[in-house]
């Protein structure tokens, strides 16, 4: 389910894809005269992550973009059609939860595969890569196409990598979109290696301790604590550089950015540790770090970014949850099975956030119906 503002749309060649486009084409050509420069390599995967994040996070759509999409509906149909049709083989009747039917097309992918079965395999994890990308259930899947835009800048960094292994911002990405790919072995890896470097850099500490909490093995629980600890110091270096004087708007690629997903993720695992106490007193407590995660969310929806999926509304009930289990108005929104019961998503996100304020804040959507009346009802 994908909760947004009307996406942004530019006649070609006025769009700022445009240009990163531009800029992606000028990179490649000389990486052709250069191929060993490794910090080519590294500027091209730049310019094509903020590709992703300009198209999937705040909605930039060029006009023949649109007309593309619209033209495609037909084969969104039938798309959707072959899905609930493998859904139907596995026990999954009518029309599934989406969770559902990426479980049937999961199955039915490794069972085609076991039965030699390869090009209709191929064709069920297209499925499967489709609706994780049309639901944004899973950015996993957006990075096993080959040809989406996070996918090859994951092979640019791993490519500066490769031809400058010493290289601590190298590492640092490569394992940031392995993280992201679920190759969290992998992503670890490189983190031990930039910390090699730099053994006090803020971000690699931080992602490191992300990398140490995702692997397959549970982690103990002195790995646990120094996890939490490089969470904590990762998210008290953000808060000094946005207390500093001198601070100024982050880059959206910074590593440690309020507008990075990761960052986030990574602040809302410190929450869920330190539920249980897992660093001593001297630590922020859960409630500072959720208080922290919802309030970048709100800011980070309030300057245009798109929420995909239903996991981070269920991610920021859960921190309301812990925060004010008191609250009148949260008990209320708690109360709803699914956001479908709000007439725009600006209500929602707000009713949320006005759980951690003194009074109640209006959506300030004008084609929100019900706002008002229900604001002045709760």
């Amino acid at each position: 389910m994908l909760f947004a503002r009307d996406l942004l749309h530019h006649e070609d060649g006025q769009s700022p894809l445009h240009s990163l486009e531009q800029a992606a084409v000028h990179y490649a050509s000389a990486i052709r005269l250069n191929s060993r420069d490794a910090r080519l390599h590294f500027q091209l995967g730049l310019v094509l992550e903020e590709h992703h994040y300009a198209t999937e996070m705040y909605g930039l759509q060029r006009k023949a973009d649109k007309e593309r999409d619209e033209s495609s509906d037909a084969k969104s149909t039938a798309h959707q059609d072959d899905i609930l049709a493998v859904c139907k083989l596995h026990g999954f009747l009518g029309t599934p939860k989406v969770e559902n039917q990426l479980q049937a097309l999961d199955k039915e992918y490794h069972l085609l595969k076991e039965q030699g079965q390869s090009s209709k395999a191929d064709y069920v994890q297209t499925l499967y890569i489709w609706l994780s990308k049309k639901t944004g259930k899973d950015i996993s899947a957006t990075m096993q196409d080959k040809e989406s835009y996070i996918h090859r800048a994951l092979l640019k960094y791993l490519d500066a990598w490769s031809l400058c292994p010493e290289s601590w911002e190298y590492s640092l990405h490569a394992g940031r979109l392995l993280l992201l790919q679920g190759r969290e072995r992998e992503a670890l890896l490189h983190f031990h290696n930039g910390l090699a470097l730099r053994p006090l850099h803020p971000a690699l500490r931080f992602f490191a301790g992300l990398g140490l909490l995702l692997q397959e093995q549970k982690a103990s629980e002195d790995a646990e604590k120094e996890a939490a600890l490089f969470l904590q110091q990762g998210l008290e270096h953000f808060i000094s550089q946005r207390c500093s004087k001198s601070w100024e708007e982050q880059d959206l690629l910074d590593p440690l950015s309020s507008r990075n997903t990761q960052f986030l993720r990574g602040l809302l695992t410190l929450g869920q540790l330190q539920q249980r106490n897992t660093l001593c007193t001297k630590a922020m407590s859960a409630e500072q770090v959720y208080h922290m995660y919802v309030k970048l969310w709100e800011f980070l929806f309030f300057a245009g970014f798109i929420i995909r999926g239903l996991q981070w509304i269920s991610a920021l009930t859960s921190c309301l949850t812990h925060l004010s289990s008191e609250c009148a108005i949260q008990r209320k929104v708690l109360s709803f099975k699914s956001t479908s019961q709000f007439s725009c998503f600006n209500h929602y996100i707000k009713t949320l956030s006005s759980c951690l304020c003194a009074g109640l804040l209006q959506c300030g959507n004008a084609e929100c119906p019900e706002c008002e009346s229900v604001c002045t009802s709760w």
